[in-house]
């Protein structure tokens, strides 16, 4: 059986590979004047919720 602990770590690394990927689509939508008021929402979402599991 899988341990908390071992959940949350992969859930944290999870997290973190999320907000890079969201931070690069938010440079791209910046560079193309697409509005990423969304991707800047959903980024701040996963940093709390990171922040949250510690």
């Amino acid at each position: 059986m899988v341990s908390h602990e071992t959940i949350s770590i992969s859930l944290a690394a999870i997290c973190r590979v999320m907000i890079d990927s969201l931070g690069f689509q938010e440079k791209a939508a910046r560079q193309s004047k697409v509005p990423s008021a969304y991707l800047m929402q959903l980024k701040r979402c996963m940093k709390n919720h990171l922040v949250n599991m510690k």
